[in-house]
């Protein structure tokens, strides 16, 4: 069974998102995990360092928001769907509406993060 601690909810822009620490590594957003729940950020946590855990949630948070103002694409005829096939297209003003509501879920949720990371390594 796979190990995961809830960080909390934070803001991200008009909307909330939850952020949950998991075991492995890497890491992935979910739009509407469950009926009625708000949007979800997974961090794998098996990782040495902390900024490798900071990155995945910029990596995360950037995709999920460019997700949602319809900036990110994917091929239509690729069959394995691999992640690596997306294509993301925006003007500055997206990208900077992006950035910042990127900004503010990092400022109110890296504190409690970085105590969960901690306690998860021990």
């Amino acid at each position: 069974m796979m190990r995961q601690k809830i960080i909390g909810v934070f803001p991200i822009g008009f909307e909330d998102v939850e952020l949950v620490l998991r075991d492995g590594n890497g890491g992935e957003f979910f739009n509407c995990p469950e009926p009625g729940k708000c949007p979800r950020i997974k961090i794998g946590a098996d990782v040495k360092e902390w900024k490798d855990i900071v990155a995945v949630l910029v990596h995360e948070a950037m995709e999920f928001r460019m997700n949602r103002c319809r900036a990110r694409f994917d091929p239509s005829y690729d069959v394995g769907k691999d992640h690596g096939s997306y294509l993301f297209v925006m003007d500055h003003q997206i990208f900077s509406d992006c950035c910042a509501q990127v900004g503010e879920l990092l400022v109110c949720s890296l504190p409690a993060l970085a105590v969960a990371w901690k306690k998860w390594k021990k």
